[in-house]
């Protein structure tokens, strides 16, 4: 009579799905490693060749040449934008080279609005001119935030400075025919009536005159008298404009501007070259 074999055990079982469990994960940890491998090689390759083109092209060696320009500290800088050239507060302790002839570009660069282009092509300065923070603004581009357009009626009174049940408040106020947009943000904790109105409220809106969109933090002290605040800030932001020349748009400035962007970044030099070689053509 044949002996019946014998039937493995369940901890015996157990261990070889473990095993077999271990030699899956390692497995695809393997797959993992060799195919990041092989992507980091195959992208520094893909670098090593572009800024070995961008070291032979000509446009790319001028628009490098003079972004890493050194200048003396200055007590302005000078940005284009959508038309505009404005004297600003320096952002940098030695400043950037630029001049009212040869002024800073800022905003984005394309050949239909400034909502489609890529990051490549967009440079965003901190431009502050009299204790406001200056940005590009044209029909294109929304008052404030992507999500926050001024509704079609707005009233012309003043905003309750605090929404206290709120994160994130707005306001809606006409002013002189200008939508303002008021907007605060509360602690994320519990706050005395004291400390709630200590809070900074931002009110942002877009000049009168020129296409600038306009941020200013208004102090506790300031909130009372915004209507006041508003007056000044525009006369300020129109005492910095320079030139200006309506109608041009934000996304085809001219040749005359200087670029400033991080050195090593050899995609936005790439993407910078091409659209300088289409639309600045010699």
């Amino acid at each position: 009579m044949m002996a019946k074999p014998e039937r493995a055990s369940f901890p015996s079982i157990l261990l070889k799905c473990f095993a077999i469990f271990v030699l899956a994960v390692l497995a695809i940890v393997a797959l993992g490693l060799v195919r990041n491998s092989v992507w980091r090689h195959t992208a520094k390759e893909e670098r090593r060749t572009l800024v070995s083109e961008l070291e032979n092209d000509p446009t790319a060696i001028r628009l490098r040449a003079e972004n890493e320009q050194s200048c003396e500290p200055t007590g302005q800088e000078y940005y284009w934008l959508c038309g505009v050239v404005i004297a600003a507060t320096p952002s940098l302790p030695y400043g950037y080279c630029s001049t009212t002839e040869r002024p800073l570009y800022a905003g984005a660069l394309d050949t239909a609005s400034q909502t489609d282009s890529s990051a490549e092509l967009m440079f965003e300065q901190a431009i502050l001119v009299s204790g406001s923070w200056i940005s590009p603004a044209n029909a294109n581009t929304p008052y404030a935030y992507p999500d926050i357009f001024p509704p079609k009626d707005i009233p012309a009174f003043a905003p309750e400075p605090r929404i206290a049940s709120a994160p994130l408040g707005h306001d809606w106020v006409r002013y002189r025919d200008m939508p303002i947009l008021f907007s605060w943000r509360e602690h994320g904790w519990e706050t005395t009536a004291q400390e709630g109105t200590s809070l900074s409220v931002n009110m942002i809106f877009v000049h009168p005159d020129f296409p600038l969109r306009i941020l200013r933090s208004l102090q506790e002290n300031e909130i009372a008298r915004w209507q006041q605040v508003v007056d000044k800030v525009v006369s300020e932001v129109s005492a910095a404009v320079v030139s200006y020349e309506d109608g041009r748009s934000c996304s085809q400035p001219p040749e005359t501007v200087r670029f400033s962007y991080n050195i090593h970044n050899a995609g936005k030099l790439k993407k910078l070259t091409d659209w300088v070689r289409v639309h600045h053509k010699p």
